[in-house]
């Protein structure tokens, strides 16, 4: 079994103010945007591992988005991508293309200085949205809205027990109860089933 030794749920707004809404109406999206963070130049098949859990991480949560009635769009990034201006510019095209008014980020890495390995959902606006259109040239991502963040001890056995998508739906299911009046969330979810996310069955 994991241990899991950090799970934060913030939002990021001024005091009083209303929590994010997530758009369904016509038009309204979120991209989910997937990025590793653990290239290594030398060891290919590492890399490969870091994308699969990043892509099956993220495929998860939009499932999980769209099944709740929000669309959702994916852009998966390869760990290899270390442009950053040109991974930011990549999103803001892909964003103003579809007409997307939010960015949800997802990216599971590890992170050597804690000696833990973290997944990460992170919601931003997008601000000058005017509608849909081939670019995204004027386009800017505001400051966090919302973060959900847990953190895994950093060993092999671990890495290798790590279910991605019951991961992503437990913190999916978080994300979403976020968005919905308490009286229609039923009990939540428990740290529990995140850890169970990290874990493989028994003997």
């Amino acid at each position: 079994m994991a241990i899991l030794f950090g799970a934060t749920t913030v939002w990021a707004q001024d005091g009083g103010a209303a929590a994010p809404v997530l758009g369904t109406g016509p038009g309204s999206c979120v991209l989910v945007f997937g990025h590793g963070r653990n290239f290594e130049p030398t060891q290919a098949a590492q890399n490969e591992h870091w994308d699969q859990l990043n892509l099956s991480f993220n495929r998860e949560v939009v499932d999980a988005l769209n099944q709740a009635r929000h669309t959702a769009h994916a852009l998966v990034l390869k760990v290899s991508a270390l442009d950053l201006a040109r991974n930011a510019r990549l999103l803001l095209d892909e964003a103003q293309r579809l007409g997307c008014g939010q960015v949800l980020e997802t990216t599971v890495f590890a992170d050597v200085e804690s000696s833990s390995f973290k997944a990460r959902l992170r919601l931003y606006p997008l601000q000058g949205m005017k509608g849909p259109r081939t670019s995204g040239e004027g386009l800017s991502i505001g400051a966090p809205l919302y973060t959900n963040e847990r953190g895994f001890e950093l060993n092999q056995r671990n890495l290798e027990r790590l279910r991605p998508e019951l991961l992503a739906r437990t913190m999916s299911d978080e994300f979403l109860q976020s968005f919905v009046p308490a009286s229609r969330t039923g009990a939540g979810v428990s740290s529990a089933a995140a850890s169970a996310a990290v874990s493989a069955p028994g003997p």
